[in-house]
């Protein structure tokens, strides 16, 4: 999530999710929500490589309203059945902004998943072979 609370709008031209090694990518949305509670999904088709999802805007970027509003970008995605319990994976994003080199990198962000053997019980996401999302 991108927000922003006071200045210029902001105009995000690139969302990057830092996935953890061997999960799989299930799907992605992305919504900018306006400080009047105003909210717009974008259709993304988003590029899949080692470790990273990525989704690129077309034109000039997505406008982010000053007032209050955020960028939303969800991930899902399915664990590796093969990911032991108690296992810990960092995550992380990074956000390219219009207008110059300005960027935005939270990786690793410390928004960490944990795999329990108790299904619903994960610190973020789901449990092994279910799906985590990212947001």
């Amino acid at each position: 999530m991108f927000l922003t609370r006071e200045g210029d709008d902001r105009i995000l031209t690139r969302v990057t999710d830092h996935v953890p090694a061997g999960f799989e990518f299930v799907g992605a949305t992305l919504a900018i929500r306006g400080g009047d509670l105003s909210y717009q999904l974008i259709p993304v088709t988003p590029e899949v490589g080692a470790g990273v999802v990525t989704v690129v805007a077309s034109g000039a970027g997505w406008s982010v309203p000053s007032t209050a509003g955020w960028l939303e970008f969800v991930v899902t995605y399915r664990v590796p059945q093969t990911a032991p319990y108690g296992a810990v994976y960092d995550t992380g994003t990074s956000f390219d902004l219009a207008g110059g080199d300005d960027s935005v990198n939270w990786n690793p962000s410390g928004l960490q998943v944990r795999i329990t053997p108790d299904f619903g019980s994960v610190d973020f996401g789901s449990s092994l072979g279910g799906p985590a999302q990212q947001g």
